[in-house]
């Protein structure tokens, strides 16, 4: 409590992992630790243990909160990314960069008997054969 008290969230974590690890059904340890990983914005560790606690106690209505916690702010991060992108298209395409060519001479063999250029294009992907009846 006293960790979470002064804001030290990590060390009140390793507590409540302590606790859980003897008693996984500590109502406490569960709601501190989703104090502090709500407090860490680790949001869906949070919402993971208020459910816990509403699973063990179902009238907890400081979970309740904590839960309803999670939703506004997980609410208030899409709105905010959603004002950060509006209007921009991000993938249009103009910052690729255009595929190279290969030079004629690269491929093209003049010497070729038969005046061919470059192989041929791979043969398509062959059609399967027809089902047998």
């Amino acid at each position: 409590m006293c960790h979470l008290k002064v804001k030290n969230y990590q060390d009140c974590l390793k507590d409540c992992s302590d606790v859980l690890d003897i008693d996984s059904t500590s109502v406490k340890a569960l709601f501190r630790q989703g104090k502090c990983y709500l407090a860490l914005d680790k949001w869906d560790a949070a919402k993971e243990s208020f459910r816990k606690v509403l699973e063990l106690d179902d009238g907890n209505m400081e979970a309740r909160r904590g839960l309803q916690s999670v939703r506004v702010k997980m609410q208030a991060q899409k709105e905010k990314e959603k004002k950060l992108y509006a209007g921009k298209k991000l993938f249009d395409g103009k910052d690729r960069p255009a595929p190279k060519k290969a030079p004629a001479s690269a491929c093209c063999d003049a010497s070729a008997p038969d005046g061919s250029c470059c192989p041929p294009p791979p043969p398509e992907a062959a059609a399967p054969p027809p089902a047998e009846q």
